[in-house]
């Protein structure tokens, strides 16, 4: 983080602002016993806990697109003063910089081959060609049409076990915090949560957890060699500018 300047825009300013806001309008609806027996009540309900994690992944993105940067230059002598791009970029523009640089020439469909337009080409011999272009991009290695289905059904499945671990590595987490918290053993801790007799609905917000890991670990894994939404008319990956 060294390496960057810290570039705040005005909008981040009043994005700090708001969440300083909730977190303080958070303290202070902690103080009164009513509106604590509210939110228990809130929480102790599977849709509103499981709402509240889809809610807090938003947040975490709009956050991660609130901080923004100025990239050092390239070639800057180590002796002298830093100097930085004009250009401000975010945290979430840095993260998903290899998806917004890998471009195609036009539109595509998910997890396509080749492109959704047909275009002029010339062979070897100088023929003009009228076909689908092969993406630049997208299925690396695949020079079999036929390939291409049991290649994304492997790169699922990988990404669905190593989400699983990290599933499991959650659960274990939060079920020992817990059983430390209510001073019960684990498997009691994991039965009282499993059946939904904790007064916080954590049955639900697990759950939803484990679900948006694993979405992100296939989108994760699957976003190296294809475009998982396609790209936009000049190319670009619709994951990579879905924020822009």
């Amino acid at each position: 983080m060294s390496q960057y300047q810290f570039a705040p825009l005005l909008s981040d300013y009043l994005v700090y602002a708001m969440l300083l806001a909730a977190i303080g309008l958070g303290v202070a609806a902690r103080r009164s016993p009513a509106n604590r027996a509210a939110l228990r009540q809130i929480a102790s309900r599977d849709v509103p806990a499981a709402a509240g994690v889809v809610l807090a992944a938003f947040l975490i993105v709009g956050l991660l697109d609130s901080i923004h940067l100025r990239e050092p230059l390239a070639n800057t002598p180590s002796d002298e003063t830093p100097r930085y791009h004009m250009e401000v970029r975010s945290l979430l523009d840095l993260l998903l910089r290899d998806l917004r640089t890998r471009t195609e020439t036009s539109y595509s469909a998910p997890f396509a081959l080749h492109g959704f337009s047909k275009e002029m080409t010339f062979d070897e011999n100088g023929e003009a060609l009228w076909h689908y272009p092969r993406l630049t991009h997208a299925g690396d290695g695949i020079d079999d049409p036929a390939q291409h289905t049991g290649d994304i059904l492997r790169r699922v499945l990988t990404a669905t076990a190593a989400g699983s671990l990290l599933c499991a590595l959650v659960v274990c987490l939060g079920c020992t915090l817990l059983a430390r918290r209510w001073r019960l053993p684990f498997t009691t801790a994991l039965r009282r949560i499993t059946t939904g007799a904790a007064p916080i609905a954590w049955r639900a917000i697990l759950l939803t957890t484990c679900v948006l890991l694993l979405a992100v670990c296939n989108i994760a894994v699957l976003a190296t060699q294809y475009h998982v939404l396609g790209t936009d008319k000049v190319g670009q990956d619709e994951i990579g500018r879905a924020h822009v």
